[in-house]
């Protein structure tokens, strides 16, 4: 049960007597985090990329000397993705992440680009080529506290929202999971 603590005066034959006076929160009917959407007990993910591009490139020789070369021009916007039961409450989800993350998240990030990469590739082996913004893959409970602030309809919900800086060319020697490919 939530209290609230107040200093209470009395006057008696003009003499004030102070004390304090703790009464039920729920005495008042509403506290400040009731009758609210929460999003809490959050655990982050590692993250995950969005890519607007990719490609892969495969030298089955067993030769040093094989290169890729890939040019890329496009764009896009990416946003806030959730598991069900989650975009009803975007706002208070994006809210906490924003507080919490250890990056900067933005609620969307659009990209343009015009831009390549080149480099080798090894012998018997393959590159993955992504033109790729990561995003933050954040998990935790969203519940609604009632009026009388009483935990209810908690679901877990898992949200990938865009960082602000991150965004470029990831070359990597295996594939990647990744949302995206505009």
């Amino acid at each position: 049960m939530a209290i609230r603590t107040f200093i209470a005066g009395t006057l008696i034959a003009g003499l004030t007597l102070m004390g304090s006076l703790v009464v039920p929160a729920s005495t008042f009917g509403y506290v400040v985090g009731c009758n609210a959407w929460h999003y809490s007990n959050i655990t982050y993910g590692p993250q995950r990329i969005y890519s607007f591009y990719s490609q892969s490139f495969i030298n089955t020789t067993g030769q040093t000397g094989h290169t890729y070369t890939t040019q890329a021009s496009n764009g896009g916007t990416v946003g806030i993705e959730f598991s069900a039961g989650g975009a009803a409450e975007a706002g208070v989800i994006f809210a906490n992440v924003a507080a919490t993350a250890s990056v900067t998240v933005s609620a969307s990030a659009t990209v343009g680009y015009s831009t390549g990469v080149s480099g080798p590739i090894p012998p018997h082996s393959s590159i993955y080529v992504y033109y790729a913004k990561y995003r933050v893959v954040a998990t935790g409970d969203l519940y609604f506290m009632t009026p009388a602030c009483v935990k209810t309809n908690v679901t877990r919900v898992t949200a990938k929202v865009p960082t602000v800086a991150t965004k470029g060319w990831i070359i990597s020697s295996v594939p990647l999971p990744h949302d995206g490919d505009q």
